[in-house]
């Protein structure tokens, strides 16, 4: 398997419980090898996704709820920056989905997609199929 056949993924979560069950339900998808990076603020996030030396991952999910600097900032930082145009990002927040979009569009921002984060941790197992197809979808 070459490096190129690795799907890259930041997962920008500053929740560790999220963390740990969207890492497993990622990696829980036959057939789709993974290599997942975590940022647990925004500046982490921006600072990862900036670093000149560092290659940028095939796609992020963006909770919006972050500290230091939110998913608005990191989503604002991503559509300006020239080397990662083009970046699919699936905002994965529990914020309502009209809120979301309705911040979103006032600050001219856009995501590949908005999936909300599931109430019940079974609902957790069939996400990374989901991400998945959001994130083919998006990347063609």
């Amino acid at each position: 398997m070459s490096p190129r056949d690795i799907t890259r993924v930041l997962i920008v979560e500053d929740n560790p419980s999220d963390v740990k069950v969207l890492t497993h339900a990622l990696q829980s998808v036959e057939g789709w090898p993974l290599e997942t990076a975590i940022a647990r603020d925004g500046t982490e996030a921006i600072d990862f996704l900036l670093h000149p030396e560092r290659e940028k991952p095939d796609f992020v999910i963006l909770d919006t709820n972050l500290p230091k600097r939110d998913g608005m900032e990191v989503l604002q930082v991503l559509q300006i920056a020239n080397r990662l145009y083009g970046l699919p990002v699936i905002v994965f927040s529990s914020a309502p989905e009209d809120v979301v979009e309705r911040k979103m569009k006032k600050a001219n921002l856009r995501a590949a997609a908005y999936l909300p984060k599931p109430a019940a941790l079974d609902n957790f197992v069939h996400i990374g199929q989901t991400l998945r197809r959001v994130y083919e979808a998006s990347s063609t």
